[in-house]
């Protein structure tokens, strides 16, 4: 073994060992993973896979097309062996396990190493916004391994589908019943199928049939076609926007995808214009990833190990620029730099290891309140807080909305009243609330908020009481005559957490009474949450406490 051989072997496992420390990070805004172990809980049990909706209020009983039931069950397995650390080494293994098979096909095409690791660190670092717990992970290392697949069928001199790749029947069939990103996976197949024959000018080929061969598998799961059809439904909502999170790709702060994507569209130009054909086999994927990367930010990982890695395939390009005699005669050296970025990354990403649940961003300590105060009602919950509601309540309290917007049949529906409630006037969030029943609520701080003290017009103390916030929810409580005991103990009577300081702070200039009880219930607040920092703030701005940033109000 050369010691250009060592030195490559030893950055790449440098190189996972620094990824692995960096996406050594807890839980935060992800809320899909809490309903994917509560259904994967929920199946371990009963050994069954639900056809209808069984967590519900609001859809009980519908149908639901579980489209990642099988990740859902694996994902539980590993939470029983190993918590949640086993969640988060599943999540881990999915990406170390996908640039692994990005290395491995640029290897395939004899990128030298030095190169490797730029593809690797640009598509790692442009999607680092995708690196969460999700389901979408599976898609990413599926579509990974298949691009390995179509390069060496690629550049297989005669142009047909391997043996191996006819096992993709199989691996599709697995794809289907894991994630719905299989739809992609399917699209790729056939771009990329549809660009062989073209280049090799036989319409009835082998390809054909291996890409139906792959589609006709996928039918192979518990709802047959009507998966495909959910998983269709799913993305004609996020195309319309329906979804915030589903936002287009913006510049900032996403400008390495951006330049990755003119690089790989200009070595592709190049290529083209040296070679003077078409290469259909490259370009129709390649136009595929591209534009789905630029709709939707979740996109961007696809776009980066699926299409970025063949800017390389074309190696006189690289040789034709004017760094490039320099980094061969220097190669060693260059992978030597490149092994102390990575060391020194390394570093810093395990100085910020952190496991379990971040609370800021899931109502961990509302449900347990919920729980331990045996607290009634018949309750709404915010879309974010549903996930953690199925997974700490599982059936026991039915939730009224989670992440599963497209696979139960009318959540849509109901997600669209949601959003015309709380865009109206306060009368038609009450009359909302009333429709399905509702006399308790678990809300989440507005992000914006148009008005001084939003929950003192859309839960009005006369007709609410608020008897629990911390720095992630706030509970309400109709007042109810069977609710009068709970109230009494748990209210807090004056302190509206979610109101801009400026409007508390001159209401209790106006009124030394509503001050005093502000006060009270500041104070009573931070003994139940020592370490609110909502709590805290408030108290200072009151003067009552030290100084703090005011970054939570």
């Amino acid at each position: 073994m050369s010691r250009l051989d060592r030195y490559a072997g030893t950055l790449l496992v440098l190189s996972a060992m620094a990824i692995t420390c960096w996406l050594w990070r807890p839980i935060q805004h992800e809320n899909d993973i809490w309903w994917h172990l509560a259904s994967g809980r929920y199946m371990v049990k009963n050994w069954t896979i639900p056809r209808a909706d069984v967590f519900s209020s609001t859809a009980t009983g519908h149908l639901w097309i579980n489209h990642e039931w099988f990740f859902q069950f694996l994902a539980y397995l590993l939470f029983q062996m190993a918590g949640l650390t086993g969640v988060l080494l599943l999540k881990i293994l999915l990406i170390v396990g996908a640039f692994a098979l990005v290395e491995r096909r640029l290897s395939l095409t004899k990128t030298p190493i030095f190169i490797q690791w730029g593809i690797l660190a640009a598509a790692f670092w442009a999607s680092r916004f995708g690196w969460n717990d999700r389901a979408d992970l599976i898609s990413v290392a599926f579509l990974a391994a298949l691009m390995l697949g179509l390069t060496g069928a690629r550049i297989d001199v005669d142009r047909k589908p391997p043996p191996t790749l006819w096992g993709w029947s199989l691996g599709f069939c697995l794809w289907a019943n894991m994630h719905g990103g299989f739809v992609l996976g399917l699209a790729i197949a056939f771009a990329f199928s549809l660009g062989m024959m073209i280049e090799c000018r036989r319409w009835m080929s082998s390809w054909g049939a291996w890409a139906i061969l792959c589609a006709a598998s996928t039918l192979l799961n518990p709802w047959g076609y009507l998966l495909h059809r959910s998983t269709l439904e799913g993305i004609f909502l996020l195309q319309n926007g329906f979804i915030r999170e589903w936002m287009k790709t913006p510049w900032d702060p996403l400008e390495l995808f951006w330049i990755c994507l003119v690089v790989y569209w200009i070595v592709l130009g190049a290529t083209m214009r040296r070679r003077q054909q078409i290469p259909w086999s490259l370009i129709l994927p390649g136009l595929l990833l591209s534009w789905m990367a630029v709709q939707h930010v979740r996109n961007v990982p696809y776009f980066m190990l699926g299409a970025f890695p063949a800017a390389s395939e074309d190696l006189s390009f690289w040789k034709r620029l004017p760094v490039s005699k320099w980094v061969k005669t220097k190669g060693n050296r260059w992978i030597i730099v490149e092994g102390v970025l990575t060391f020194l990354f390394a570093i810093y990403a395990a100085a910020h290891m952190r496991s379990g649940i971040d609370k800021r961003w899931q109502p961990v300590e509302a449900c347990s309140f919920i729980s331990d105060a045996q607290l009634p009602g018949h309750f709404y919950n915010d879309y974010s807080f549903g996930g953690y509601w199925m997974w700490y309540f599982g059936t026991t309290r039915p939730v009224f909305i989670d992440g599963r917007l497209h696979t139960v049949e009318g959540y849509a529906e109901l997600y669209r009243r949601i959003e015309t409630a709380q865009a109206g006037p306060p009368a038609g969030w009450e009359a909302f609330l009333h429709s399905y029943g509702i006399d308790a609520a678990m809300v989440s701080y507005p992000d914006k908020a148009p008005l001084p003290a939003v929950f003192e017009i859309y839960f009005p103390r006369t007709r609410w009481a608020l008897v629990y916030w911390d720095d992630t929810a706030m509970i309400f409580l109709r007042r109810l005559p069977e609710y009068e005991s709970w109230i009494r103990r748990y209210e807090f009577s004056a302190i509206d957490p979610e109101a801009q300081p400026a409007y508390v702070l001159s209401r209790m200039r106006d009124s030394s009474t509503l001050a005093r009880q502000i006060l009270e219930d500041l104070q009573r607040n931070t003994r139940l949450h020592p370490q609110s920092q909502r709590a805290r703030e408030w108290l200072s701005l009151c003067g009552q406490g030290p100084a703090h940033q005011h970054g939570a109000l």
